[in-house]
């Protein structure tokens, strides 16, 4: 069981990591051309997780939906991401994803008329306060301003992807494993980006130095790595216990950006960081209640009841 709680732990701080490998690949070979690297190399190395299980055929309803988590969870994520990071300080960008589970959870709420307790909702409003003393606390270099404020839009962008493509993805589970749906994304996103490359006039740069330990950092370690460990987590310990150790990202993200980056970080993004973090952390909780109190109660706890 340590090893398990070890392998989750590598797996949500080598996510923190990628806001850095991100940041510094796209400096070197552009954006677009970083993202398709990624993705192109994860891809190749998903495939085999497509022939280890049945994969079911899927219905002209089920093919658009992976076009749907194809274009959100990859190809548009990752034009906000590498582009945000160009803008902003990864720490920055890593405290402003971590509202994910709220903004999935809001959707959730309005779109699938899901029920929020007063705990939830207190936990949402602590998260959103969070995210405005983030951006408040934000350092911009002098003359930045506006290019900062871009970079905020962008990650957020990535939020509201993100979002989307959990939401759709959570519709796919009922006949897909998430290993399958995460492969199919990964390649339909990948073919994507290199669509975008070819239309746009460009094409695959050699990667080499910084740009070559990047990829591999981004693909084999933050991608594949990371997705294997989790999942494997989850069917040991549980989807709810191990969702919250997804919490550690943005803190990671701040010390991978300060040790390689040396990126600052003002001890008020910091502050909005723990509020964003407290409040997901108090949602989570408060739907792993919920979730426990409406589940079937067993023959025993039935017999009692009714004693």
């Amino acid at each position: 069981m340590f090893t398990t709680y070890l392998k989750l732990v590598f797996a949500v701080v080598s996510w923190g990591g990628a806001f850095v490998f991100a940041k510094m690949a796209g400096a070197d070979i552009g954006e677009v051309e970083a993202a398709s690297w990624r993705f192109l190399v994860s891809a190749l190395l998903l495939t085999p997780l497509l022939f280890r299980t049945r994969f079911p055929k899927p219905t002209a309803r089920e093919m658009l939906l992976f076009l749907v988590l194809g274009l959100s969870g990859i190809y548009f994520y990752n034009l906000f991401f590498f582009h945000g990071l160009q803008l902003i300080k990864s720490s920055l960008a890593g405290m402003i994803i971590a509202l994910n589970p709220i903004v999935i959870l809001l959707l959730s709420v309005y779109f699938f008329k899901e029920r929020l307790t007063p705990k939830m909702f207190a936990g949402v409003v602590i998260s959103i306060t969070g995210a405005i003393v983030v951006v408040l606390g934000r350092q911009v270099p002098q003359g930045g301003e506006a290019s900062s404020w871009l970079g905020i839009i962008l990650i957020l962008g990535c939020v509201i992807s993100w979002s989307i493509y959990s939401l759709f993805g959570k519709a796919m589970m009922k006949r897909y494993s998430p290993g399958q749906l995460i492969s199919v994304s990964v390649w339909i996103g990948a073919v994507i980006l290199l669509l975008h490359l070819y239309l746009s006039g460009s094409s695959l740069p050699p990667v080499s130095g910084i740009s070559l330990f990047s990829v591999f950092y981004l693909s084999a370690i933050a991608t594949v790595l990371a997705f294997v460990w989790y999942y494997d987590a989850i069917r040991q310990i549980g989807a709810g216990f191990s969702a919250q150790f997804i919490n550690l990202v943005p803190f990671s993200a701040a010390l991978f950006g300060y040790f390689i980056l040396d990126e600052r970080i003002s001890l008020l993004t910091l502050s909005g960081g723990v509020l964003v973090v407290t409040g997901v952390l108090i949602t989570q909780r408060a739907k792993i209640s919920q979730a426990e109190a409406s589940a079937p109660c067993s023959p025993k706890q039935s017999q009692a009841a009714d004693e």
